[in-house]
Protein backbone atom coordinates (compact mmCIF):
# COMPACT_ATOMS: atom_id res chain seq x y z
CA UNK A 1 0.00 0.00 0.00
CA UNK A 2 2.85 2.25 0.75
CA UNK A 3 3.80 1.93 -2.86
CA UNK A 4 0.46 2.50 -3.66
CA UNK A 5 0.65 6.13 -2.22
CA UNK A 6 4.47 7.08 -3.16
CA UNK A 7 3.37 6.35 -6.75
CA UNK A 8 -0.03 8.66 -6.43
CA UNK A 9 2.43 11.42 -5.22
CA UNK A 10 5.03 11.10 -7.44
CA UNK A 11 2.31 10.64 -10.62
CA UNK A 12 0.72 14.21 -8.56
CA UNK A 13 4.19 15.72 -8.50
CA UNK A 14 5.06 15.14 -12.34
CA UNK A 15 1.78 16.07 -13.38
CA UNK A 16 2.57 19.49 -11.65
CA UNK A 17 5.90 20.10 -13.22
CA UNK A 18 4.27 19.17 -16.70
CA UNK A 19 1.90 21.88 -15.71
CA UNK A 20 4.50 24.79 -14.84
CA UNK A 21 5.79 23.42 -18.18
CA UNK A 22 2.95 24.46 -20.44
CA UNK A 23 1.15 21.22 -20.56
CA UNK A 24 -2.35 21.80 -19.29
CA UNK A 25 -3.53 18.48 -20.49
CA UNK A 26 -2.25 16.50 -17.19
CA UNK A 27 -3.63 18.56 -14.36
CA UNK A 28 -6.81 20.25 -13.55
CA UNK A 29 -6.94 24.15 -12.31
CA UNK A 30 -9.91 24.90 -9.85
CA UNK A 31 -10.69 28.59 -9.12
CA UNK A 32 -12.07 29.41 -5.79
CA UNK A 33 -13.52 32.76 -5.14
CA UNK A 34 -12.85 34.53 -1.94
CA UNK A 35 -15.54 35.16 0.62
CA UNK A 36 -17.40 38.44 -0.18
CA UNK A 37 -18.40 40.94 2.39
CA UNK A 38 -21.59 41.94 0.79
CA UNK A 39 -22.24 44.68 3.40
CA UNK A 40 -18.40 46.74 2.08
CA UNK A 41 -19.71 45.90 -1.69
CA UNK A 42 -22.71 47.64 -1.09
CA UNK A 43 -21.27 50.64 1.25
CA UNK A 44 -18.46 50.86 -1.89
CA UNK A 45 -21.15 51.70 -4.29
CA UNK A 46 -22.22 54.49 -2.06
CA UNK A 47 -25.77 52.34 -2.26
CA UNK A 48 -28.46 52.12 0.29
CA UNK A 49 -30.26 48.67 0.35
CA UNK A 50 -33.05 49.69 -1.07
CA UNK A 51 -31.15 51.14 -4.32
CA UNK A 52 -28.57 48.50 -4.38
CA UNK A 53 -31.35 45.76 -4.39
CA UNK A 54 -33.39 47.60 -7.68
CA UNK A 55 -30.18 48.88 -9.14
CA UNK A 56 -28.75 44.98 -9.10
CA UNK A 57 -32.15 42.74 -8.76
CA UNK A 58 -31.24 41.35 -5.95
CA UNK A 59 -34.21 40.82 -3.83
CA UNK A 60 -34.29 43.18 -0.49
CA UNK A 61 -35.10 40.50 1.63
CA UNK A 62 -31.64 38.41 0.30
CA UNK A 63 -29.21 41.59 0.53
CA UNK A 64 -30.18 42.21 4.12
CA UNK A 65 -30.15 38.26 5.57
CA UNK A 66 -26.28 38.36 3.02
CA UNK A 67 -25.20 41.35 5.37
CA UNK A 68 -26.32 40.24 8.41
CA UNK A 69 -24.98 36.73 8.02
CA UNK A 70 -28.26 34.43 8.36
CA UNK A 71 -27.72 33.75 4.88
CA UNK A 72 -24.74 32.48 3.11
CA UNK A 73 -23.86 33.08 -0.58
CA UNK A 74 -24.09 30.17 -3.02
CA UNK A 75 -21.15 30.81 -6.06
CA UNK A 76 -22.59 32.23 -8.27
CA UNK A 77 -23.91 35.03 -6.02
CA UNK A 78 -20.73 35.23 -4.98
CA UNK A 79 -19.38 35.67 -8.09
CA UNK A 80 -21.61 37.75 -9.30
CA UNK A 81 -21.21 40.58 -6.11
CA UNK A 82 -17.13 39.95 -6.66
CA UNK A 83 -18.12 41.79 -10.17
CA UNK A 84 -20.49 44.17 -8.78
CA UNK A 85 -17.87 45.09 -6.49
CA UNK A 86 -14.90 45.31 -9.02
CA UNK A 87 -16.85 47.08 -11.64
CA UNK A 88 -19.91 48.00 -9.99
CA UNK A 89 -20.70 50.97 -12.59
CA UNK A 90 -20.01 48.90 -15.49
CA UNK A 91 -22.33 45.96 -14.57
CA UNK A 92 -24.79 48.99 -13.33
CA UNK A 93 -24.36 49.99 -17.23
CA UNK A 94 -24.83 46.19 -18.83
CA UNK A 95 -27.83 45.28 -16.56
CA UNK A 96 -29.43 48.72 -18.08
CA UNK A 97 -29.16 47.89 -21.08
CA UNK A 98 -32.42 47.22 -23.31
CA UNK A 99 -32.06 43.62 -24.67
Amino acid sequence: MDKDIFDDIKAGMEDILAYTKGDKTRAQVTYVLKDVDVKTVRKKTGLTQVQFSEIYFIPLSTLKNWERGSRSLDASSRAYLTAIGNNPKEIQAALQQES
